[in-house]
C-alpha cells in the first residue's frame, strides 16, 4: 500500500488524540507539510524519513507543541533555522557537518548508515532517544553498536538495526523502547530477552527467517503496529486478536494460509497488508471490522487468482476502504474505482 495512505493513518491518530507522535515516511510525492498537519498542536515528536522532496518553510506555520523533529534520509535537504532550535534526530553525515553550528545537547536521535565511520569523540554525551544502525556485518560495527547501546540504553525509545548477523544482548537493557525495527536477521525465532521490552508499541521484523511466533498479548500488551514482511511464517499466534491496541498488521510475503479467528472481534485494526501470501480466501468477518480502512492483498503461484477472487460489492462501493488487489499486472482498486470482474 502506498506510503501516502500509511501516513494518512498516522495523521488521523493524532487528530483523534491517540498519540502525540507523527511519522511521515517514504512519501516521494510529498513536497510540503499539509495545512492540517501544521494545525496539529498536540504533536510533540515529528519523524520525517525518506520523503526526499519534502522541504520545510523558512518560518514556522504551526505545530506549536512540537519539541522534537527527526530528519532522516532526506537527500541533503537542509533544516530551516526554527527547526534547529528543537531537539533533533539526524543522519550521522548531517550531524557531522552541522555539529559546530548547533547546540550539541539538541541531538536526541542518530542514524548511522552503512558507510558511516563513527567517531566516538563527536558522539554527544546527551542521552539519545532514537538510534538507527545499518550494516552490522563485521565485528567492529557490532562493537560500536554495543557501545552505543550501553551508553544510551536507559533512554532509548526507538531502535532500528539493519543487517544484524549477531543479536546484541545489550538490547535487553533498552526497557523504555517504544518501537523496534529489525531487518535481515538470520534468527528463526525472537531472541532471548526481547520479551522484556514491555513498552513496545511498534515492532517491525523484515526480510528475516522468522518461522514461528510466541503468544504476543502478554509480551507486548501495548502493541499498535506489527510488521513481519518477508519472513517464513506459516501461521500467526491465536492471541493476535487479544492485542487491544493493534492498528496496523503487515504480514506480506509469508507462506500463510489463513488469519487467526481471534481478529474477528478486533475493535481497532485499521490496516492489513497481506499481499503475496497464499491466502485461500478472505473471511467475511474481515470486512465487518469497525475501523478497517486499508487492505492490501494479492497473489503468488498457488494463491487466489483473477478468476476466483471475489470481494463484496459493498466493499468496492464504500468510501471507507482503500483496497489494493495485486494480480499479475499489479492493478490497484481504490475507493473511487469499481471493477465488475471482482464483484461477488
Amino acid at each position: 500500500m502506498d506510503a501516502a495512505w500509511w501516513n494518512e493513518l498516522s495523521i488521523r491518530r493524532v487528530e483523534r488524540g491517540e498519540t502525540d507522535r507523527l511519522d511521515l515516511v517514504d512519501d516521494f510525492m510529498l513536497k510540503r507539510l499539509p495545512r492540517r498537519v501544521w494545525s496539529l498542536d498536540t504533536v510533540r515528536d515529528l519523524m520525517i524519513r525518506g520523503c526526499t522532496d519534502l522541504r520545510l518553510p523558512p518560518t514556522r506555520l504551526g505545530l506549536t507543541g512540537l519539541r522534537r523533529i527527526g530528519w532522516f534520509r532526506q537527500r541533503g535537504a537542509t533544516l530551516p533555522g526554527w527547526a534547529l532550535g528543537l531537539e533533533l534526530g539526524l543522519d550521522w553525515s548531517t550531524w557531522r557537518s552541522i555539529r559546530n553550528h548547533i547546540d550539541p545537547s539538541r541531538l536526541t536521535g542518530l542514524a548511522i548508515g552503512p558507510r558511516d565511520q563513527v567517531d566516538p569523540q563527536i558522539v554527544p554525551s546527551r542521552p539519545l532517544h532514537r538510534l538507527e544502525f545499518w550494516d552490522l556485518t563485521d565485528g567492529t560495527r557490532i562493537d560500536t553498536l554495543v557501545w552505543l547501546l550501553n551508553q544510551h540504553a536507559p533512554h532509548l525509545e526507538h531502535l532500528t538495526i539493519v543487517g544484524c548477523t549477531v543479536w546484541p544482548k545489550a538490547i535487553a537493557k533498552c526497557t523504555r523502547l517504544r518501537t523496534l525495527s529489525v531487518t535481515e536477521s538470520p534468527l528463526t525465532r525472537f531472541p532471548e530477552g526481547i520479551e522484556g521490552l514491555k513498552r513496545l508499541e511498534g515492532l517491525t521484523w523484515l526480510r528475516g527467517k522468522l518461522a514461528a511466533l510466541p503468544p504476543l498479548s502478554r509480551m507486548w500488551p501495548r502493541l499498535q503496529q506489527l510488521t513481519l514482511g518477508w519472513n517464513q511464517l506459516r501461521m500467526l499466534p491465536d492471541d493476535l486478536g487479544r492485542l487491544p491496541h493493534l492498528q496496523e498488521l503487515g504480514i506480506w510475503h509469508n507462506p500463510l494460509s489463513g488469519l487467526p479467528r481471534s481478529l474477528a472481534s478486533h475493535a481497532n485494526l485499521e490496516a492489513l497488508n497481506a499481499h503475496e501470501t497464499p491466502l485461500e480466501q478472505l473471511p467475511g468477518w474481515l470486512f465487518r471490522l469497525p475501523r478497517l480502512q486499508v487492505l492490501s492483498v494479492g497473489r503468488q503461484p498457488g494463491a487466489v487468482g483473477d478468476r476466483d477472487w471475489t470481494l463484496p460489492p459493498s466493499i468496492l462501493d464504500s468510501n471507507r476502504f482503500r483496497v489494493r488487489i495485486r494480480h499479475g499486472g499489479r492493478r490497484s482498486i481504490n475507493r473511487h474505482e469499481r471493477e465488475d470482474r471482482l464483484a461477488a
